[in-house]
């Protein structure tokens, strides 16, 4: 007889009962060992319910991943994602505007004059800082000018300037919107659809 963790059994008493030793120093009861006719055992396969709840955890992911990659497919393709960008950099300008009239301090945008570009870069006169807008998968010219400066104390850009928002970053490709900026700072938005 043996003793090892509150069991007592003859170590080779019964075939197939007694002791089990897993590994090399860890013995087993049988109390603590699962027999093998358990239900957790016997189960081969999977249930209806279970296969349902994976394939409906698949088609969430796949569609969010064809969602994401549809929507910017759309925006950089449709006129009015253009449009959209367009607006978006009337805001971003109008903040730095107001940013800069707070501050009582200038800034100069620089602008692409003949090849599209993803994005544009402002510089503040004073603190030597400049700021990037990006574009998101649109590009932009300024036909002719190169760069506007926002003056104070009368809040004006010189030269005013017309940006064209572009789907293509092709010096042939025609604008889908533009945002025109006055010399007093108004800023309009235009749309030229094909």
């Amino acid at each position: 007889m043996m003793k090892t963790r509150g069991c007592e059994e003859n170590f080779g008493h019964v075939p197939g009962h007694g002791l089990r030793i897993l590994g090399h120093d860890k013995i087993v009861c049988p109390e603590n060992v699962i027999p093998r006719d358990h239900l957790f055992f016997r189960k081969k396969g999977l249930s209806l319910v279970e296969i349902l709840v994976v394939l409906m955890i698949l088609g969430i992911l796949a569609g969010s991943v064809v969602l994401g990659s549809r929507s910017s497919w759309l925006r950089r393709s449709s006129p009015e994602g253009a449009l959209r960008q367009a607006e978006r950099f009337r805001l971003w300008l109008g903040r730095k505007v107001v940013e800069a009239r707070l501050r009582n301090e200038e800034f100069v945008l620089f602008l692409p004059s003949f090849l599209p570009r993803g994005s544009l870069r402002l510089s503040w006169g004073s603190r030597n800082v400049s700021e990037i807008w990006e574009g998101e998968g649109y590009f932009f010219t300024s036909p002719g000018v190169t760069t506007s400066r926002f003056a104070l104390p009368l809040g004006t850009f010189t030269p005013a300037f017309t940006l064209n928002v572009h789907r293509e970053k092709h010096y042939s490709s025609s604008p889908l919107a533009e945002v025109v900026v006055s010399l007093y700072g108004r800023m309009t938005l235009g749309k030229r659809f094909p």
